[in-house]
């Protein structure tokens, strides 16, 4: 089983492209993406605009796309869903998705929620139900505080920086926007290979100017994938960007 996954596109439709020809070059049996589609900056309108040509971006690869929304797409929903209750309509969520995938005749792209069958070979399941993780399970979210080891694989983004370490992979981003005053900039794509044995490897392809660091004082904290113009790591930054240290230095 191999496939690709990336996070936090953030409305980019040319880092999307980008990302896409990449993808086209490999042989890859699924797509996993966790979250932020859309960066909201803009009117609800253009938001929604850029989502579904993103949506039908990622339908065109061809391939099974699984993914969560993220924040700021969930935001963008309320937004949408107050701004219908005003005019006296109720929109819920799986409603819009649904109306939203039929009129774009969407055919590849699957929203997680609970276990779905992932590959037959071997026999993988992808979530994002915590509670229905075991061994053979990918488990996909936008964000958690904590750490699910008792999974294949946990896979997850909006830090907007990249971690790995055991199961453990924050994929970072696609695009970072200039939303929280950052200088936009562009991140990395992963790809991952599971064998019969449920052995992982995995390599990712850098799209921006990113390095690898260990950090000396945080070194439990497995290996990050940064701007390269940052110093320290994202614990030494701020101690609550710790997945799994045990002190602070």
């Amino acid at each position: 089983m191999n496939f690709a996954a990336f996070t936090d596109l953030h409305g980019s439709i040319k880092t999307l492209r980008k990302i896409a020809k990449v993808i086209s070059r490999k042989d890859v049996d699924a797509v996993i993406f966790t979250g932020d589609f859309i960066s909201l900056n803009q009117p609800i309108a253009t938001e929604l605009d850029n989502l579904e040509e993103i949506l039908l971006e990622l339908d065109s690869l061809d391939v099974p796309v699984y993914f969560v929304w993220g924040n700021r797409d969930l935001l963008l929903f309320e937004a949408l869903r107050e701004e219908l209750e005003r005019k006296g309509n109720n929109f819920p969520l799986m409603k819009f998705e649904q109306m939203l995938f039929n009129r774009l005749d969407i055919e590849n792209l699957w929203v997680v929620r609970d276990s779905i069958e992932f590959s037959d070979d071997p026999e993988l399941y992808i979530t994002n139900d915590y509670t229905q993780i075991d061994e053979k399970t990918v488990y996909i979210t936008h964000y958690r505080p904590e750490v699910f080891s008792d999974a294949l694989l946990h896979l997850e983004g909006h830090v907007h920086y990249g971690q790995f370490k055991d199961n453990y992979f924050n994929l970072g981003f696609a695009y970072r926007d200039d939303l929280h005053g950052s200088e936009p900039l562009e991140g990395l794509i992963w790809f991952f290979e599971i064998d019969e044995d449920y052995k992982v490897s995995f390599y990712y392809e850098l799209l921006g100017d990113l390095k690898e660091i260990v950090c000396p004082y945080h070194a439990e904290e497995g290996t990050f994938i940064v701007p390269n113009f940052w110093r320290k790591c994202p614990v030494c930054y701020d101690p609550e960007n710790s997945k799994f240290s045990k002190y602070y230095v």
